[in-house]
């Protein structure tokens, strides 16, 4: 859904190379990106801040009528005062635009400063994605769900992981209570769900229609292991296997569940899905590993969640 390109990644920080508007469009519907900056400039040491700063600015050509200063210190290695440098830094900025005035609630513009190792990038906020704004569509917030279900921002998360252009149809074979195909929607996919319990499957029509979201998802009771689609009629799949006690995995350990459907899968796809990672060790022999990366859940449960193909 997003054309543009990572150019690198450091610690919690992802430069990105796109149009604003695509960004914008991109971070709304992300369960990943928690704040979306435009940099204006990156440096590879922190010497010298107020006449890096300094030229910036000049170079960039703003000249806001209020703004404010923050800075996010990425490694807490970091030893200096964020509060102090924010002061200097502002005071280069009333020093270059005189009739500029601090607002510190609602700045025209607020300069943003982000340290990492001992480096530095310069520029400003463009919004911020909090948590509660996925939190409407919680599990514990829908008439059916199963414990252990996924938080709807790792379920955004792991649909942004699989990319899908708008428009495509995504399955989701393990679909439960249908909190994956929500996730699905918002990002302006298809999403068909295949559930083989007949009861959860009137539950998840009964989530659907309560949160309304029912007319845009296709649910489908059918066998995970026998898809009722035709081969060439998707390519993408996000999904989170039955893994808990309260879920069915017909007799079988979860681990071999999903191997067992991997290794006799007819469909040359993608696949995002989530386990935990002592689950299943390695994968069978025709699919390989794209992106993979652990979701922390409690003492006693990481998900490690995978990017995968055979293609």
């Amino acid at each position: 859904m997003f054309e543009g390109r990572i150019i690198e990644i450091r610690n919690h920080l992802a430069f990105i190379f796109g149009t604003q508007r695509e960004l914008m469009k991109k971070a709304k519907k992300s369960g990943a990106i928690r704040k979306l900056f435009e940099i204006f400039q990156i440096w590879d040491n922190t010497n010298n801040i107020e006449v890096k700063i300094r030229a910036a600015l000049q170079d960039n050509g703003i000249n806001p009528a209020s703004f404010a200063v923050r800075v996010y210190k990425l490694d807490q290695k970091i030893s200096f005062s964020s509060r102090m440098l924010e002061g200097k830094i502002g005071k280069v900025i009333r020093d270059l635009f005189p009739n500029s005035t601090v607002n510190l609630d609602h700045p025209e513009i607020q300069f943003t400063l982000i340290f990492w190792n001992n480096s530095l990038a310069f520029g400003k906020f463009i919004l911020e994605n909090k948590g509660k704004e996925y939190n409407w569509k919680a599990p514990k917030n829908l008439p059916h769900f199963r414990g252990g279900a996924l938080k709807p921002i790792i379920a955004r998360q792991m649909c942004n992981i699989l990319n899908p252009k708008e428009g495509e149809i995504v399955v989701d074979p393990f679909c439960g209570h249908g909190g994956m195909l929500l996730e699905l929607v918002d990002i302006g996919c298809k999403p068909i769900g295949i559930e083989l319990d007949g009861r959860v499957v009137r539950q998840a029509q009964e989530n659907l229609k309560f949160i309304g979201y029912q007319d845009p998802i296709h649910l489908l009771m059918g066998d995970a292991f026998n898809l009722p689609l035709r081969k060439g009629s998707f390519r993408k799949i996000v999904t989170d296997p039955p893994y808990a006690i309260q879920t069915t995995t017909s007799g079988k350990k979860p681990g071999t569940l999903v191997y067992e459907w991997l290794e006799k899968f007819p469909y040359k796809t993608e696949i995002v899905f989530a386990l935990p990672k002592e689950f299943l060790k390695e994968l069978p022999k025709q699919w390989k590993t794209l992106m993979e990366g652990d979701n922390y859940v409690h003492k006693n449960l990481t998900r490690r969640i995978r990017l995968i193909t055979n293609e």
